[in-house]
């Protein structure tokens, strides 16, 4: 009897230590990230990390899904749909001459976005990445660097 009460006293000892384990603090937003390790969904406070550490610089939080971020001149809306699995980044720009033959020129010759007038007339430029079948975080972060370089590209073909 003695050694079933020494054992079941080490088996809960055991027990407690890997609980213990799996409640350490939780790691900074976006440090999981920066492994290699295949992701299929985002959180709302990892995005914003990944966001910053590209250079984008956060406005404002609208949600836990939606950011409003400035990157060099440009304000832009980044959002998480598909319960995480879909980012979407979108501009638009005021005081040009862009017509509709100015979007479909961009969308024939371009890849990686989409261009249209919106409701206003003023033109808007989409970008996003589907992760839901899971990617790295240095697929993300390209994704972020990617669309920095096409919404430049973008700019520079916007007529004033």
């Amino acid at each position: 009897m003695r050694r079933l009460v020494v054992l079941v006293t080490l088996l809960l000892a055991v027990a407690r230590a890997a609980c213990a384990q799996q409640n350490v603090a939780p790691s900074a937003p976006g440090a999981h990230l920066a492994s290699e390790a295949v992701v299929k969904r985002l959180a709302g406070a990892d995005l914003r990390a990944l966001l910053v550490e590209a250079g984008y610089a956060i406005d404002s939080i609208a949600s836990d899904t939606l950011v409003l971020v400035r990157l060099d001149d440009v304000r832009l809306a980044v959002a998480l749909t598909n319960d995480g699995q879909l980012v979407h980044a979108q501009a638009a720009f005021i005081e040009t001459k862009a017509t509709l033959r100015t979007m479909n020129d961009w969308n024939r010759d371009n890849l990686l976005s989409r261009a249209y007038l919106d409701d206003d007339g003023d033109p808007t430029i989409e970008t996003e990445i589907d992760i839901e079948g899971g990617v790295t975080g240095a697929r993300l972060r390209d994704w972020l660097r990617t669309t920095r370089q096409v919404i430049a590209e973008f700019m520079a073909k916007l007529p004033r």
